[in-house]
Protein backbone atom coordinates (compact mmCIF):
# COMPACT_ATOMS: atom_id res chain seq x y z
CA UNK A 1 0.00 0.00 0.00
CA UNK A 2 1.33 3.46 -1.11
CA UNK A 3 2.46 5.67 1.98
CA UNK A 4 0.75 9.15 1.91
CA UNK A 5 2.29 11.95 2.91
CA UNK A 6 0.83 15.60 4.13
CA UNK A 7 2.77 18.63 4.30
CA UNK A 8 3.06 19.63 8.23
CA UNK A 9 1.23 22.98 9.04
CA UNK A 10 4.64 24.69 9.11
CA UNK A 11 5.74 23.84 5.75
CA UNK A 12 1.95 24.12 4.63
CA UNK A 13 2.33 28.00 5.43
CA UNK A 14 5.61 28.61 4.08
CA UNK A 15 4.73 27.00 0.59
CA UNK A 16 1.74 29.33 0.73
CA UNK A 17 4.08 32.26 1.49
CA UNK A 18 6.18 30.95 -1.37
CA UNK A 19 3.25 31.23 -3.72
CA UNK A 20 1.66 34.45 -2.85
CA UNK A 21 5.37 36.37 -3.27
CA UNK A 22 5.77 34.81 -6.53
CA UNK A 23 2.35 35.39 -7.52
CA UNK A 24 2.71 39.27 -6.33
CA UNK A 25 6.35 39.37 -8.34
CA UNK A 26 4.99 38.48 -11.48
CA UNK A 27 2.01 40.44 -11.31
CA UNK A 28 4.34 43.86 -10.81
CA UNK A 29 6.96 42.06 -13.43
CA UNK A 30 3.52 42.00 -15.79
CA UNK A 31 1.86 45.12 -15.21
CA UNK A 32 2.59 47.92 -17.83
CA UNK A 33 2.71 51.73 -17.03
CA UNK A 34 -0.77 53.61 -16.55
CA UNK A 35 -1.94 56.91 -16.29
CA UNK A 36 -2.39 57.73 -12.62
CA UNK A 37 -4.25 61.37 -12.86
CA UNK A 38 -4.44 63.58 -15.42
CA UNK A 39 -4.98 67.50 -16.01
CA UNK A 40 -7.29 68.50 -17.27
CA UNK A 41 -9.53 64.99 -16.11
CA UNK A 42 -10.48 62.96 -19.03
CA UNK A 43 -14.19 63.80 -19.62
CA UNK A 44 -13.72 67.43 -18.03
CA UNK A 45 -16.15 69.98 -19.51
CA UNK A 46 -13.99 73.45 -18.37
CA UNK A 47 -15.15 76.87 -17.92
CA UNK A 48 -11.58 78.44 -18.54
CA UNK A 49 -9.08 77.26 -21.21
CA UNK A 50 -6.36 74.58 -19.62
CA UNK A 51 -2.94 75.83 -20.26
CA UNK A 52 -1.20 72.62 -20.23
CA UNK A 53 -1.74 69.06 -20.17
CA UNK A 54 -0.23 67.08 -17.25
CA UNK A 55 -0.48 62.96 -17.15
CA UNK A 56 1.13 61.29 -14.49
CA UNK A 57 1.79 57.92 -14.72
CA UNK A 58 2.81 54.67 -12.32
CA UNK A 59 5.92 54.06 -14.09
CA UNK A 60 9.15 55.78 -15.52
CA UNK A 61 8.85 56.41 -19.49
CA UNK A 62 11.15 57.09 -22.01
CA UNK A 63 11.51 60.63 -22.65
CA UNK A 64 12.82 60.32 -26.89
CA UNK A 65 9.56 57.69 -27.26
CA UNK A 66 7.05 59.94 -25.81
CA UNK A 67 4.35 62.61 -27.66
CA UNK A 68 1.22 64.28 -27.00
CA UNK A 69 -1.28 65.52 -29.76
CA UNK A 70 -4.08 67.71 -29.35
CA UNK A 71 -7.07 67.33 -32.08
CA UNK A 72 -9.81 69.84 -31.88
CA UNK A 73 -13.60 68.59 -32.57
CA UNK A 74 -12.72 68.03 -36.49
CA UNK A 75 -9.89 66.12 -36.00
CA UNK A 76 -7.19 68.03 -36.93
CA UNK A 77 -4.19 68.76 -35.15
CA UNK A 78 -3.82 71.59 -32.88
CA UNK A 79 -0.81 73.53 -33.12
CA UNK A 80 1.27 73.62 -29.28
CA UNK A 81 3.90 76.40 -28.58
CA UNK A 82 5.95 73.46 -27.44
CA UNK A 83 6.38 69.40 -28.01
CA UNK A 84 5.32 67.39 -24.40
CA UNK A 85 8.47 66.72 -22.29
CA UNK A 86 8.61 64.64 -19.18
CA UNK A 87 9.18 65.85 -15.76
CA UNK A 88 10.62 63.77 -13.26
CA UNK A 89 10.40 60.58 -15.19
CA UNK A 90 6.49 60.19 -14.86
CA UNK A 91 5.03 63.43 -15.18
CA UNK A 92 3.93 64.10 -19.11
CA UNK A 93 3.33 67.56 -19.58
CA UNK A 94 2.02 69.70 -22.80
CA UNK A 95 1.97 73.47 -23.16
CA UNK A 96 -0.87 74.49 -25.22
CA UNK A 97 -1.70 77.45 -26.74
CA UNK A 98 -5.26 80.09 -25.78
CA UNK A 99 -8.10 77.23 -26.24
CA UNK A 100 -11.02 78.70 -27.92
CA UNK A 101 -14.11 77.03 -27.11
CA UNK A 102 -14.98 73.23 -28.07
CA UNK A 103 -13.98 69.93 -27.82
CA UNK A 104 -10.66 68.31 -27.64
CA UNK A 105 -8.88 65.39 -27.71
CA UNK A 106 -5.83 64.82 -26.36
CA UNK A 107 -3.56 61.47 -28.09
CA UNK A 108 -0.57 60.06 -25.88
CA UNK A 109 1.65 57.38 -26.46
CA UNK A 110 4.88 56.48 -25.00
CA UNK A 111 7.48 53.73 -24.03
CA UNK A 112 8.08 52.46 -20.54
CA UNK A 113 11.52 51.80 -19.03
CA UNK A 114 10.09 48.35 -19.40
CA UNK A 115 10.23 48.79 -23.04
CA UNK A 116 6.71 48.45 -23.45
CA UNK A 117 4.44 50.90 -25.36
CA UNK A 118 1.52 52.33 -24.49
CA UNK A 119 -0.92 54.77 -25.27
CA UNK A 120 -4.66 56.52 -24.95
CA UNK A 121 -6.57 59.45 -24.97
CA UNK A 122 -8.09 61.97 -23.16
CA UNK A 123 -10.92 64.34 -24.10
CA UNK A 124 -12.08 67.43 -22.55
CA UNK A 125 -14.54 70.46 -22.98
CA UNK A 126 -13.99 74.21 -23.24
CA UNK A 127 -17.44 75.72 -22.50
Amino acid sequence: MPKTSFLRPAEAVRLCAAVAALTATLSTALAHGTVQSASPANGAALDTPPTEIRLNFSEALEPAFTSVKLLNAAGQAVPTPEKAHVEDGKTVVLPLPALSRGSYKAQWMSVGHDGHHIHGDLDFTVK
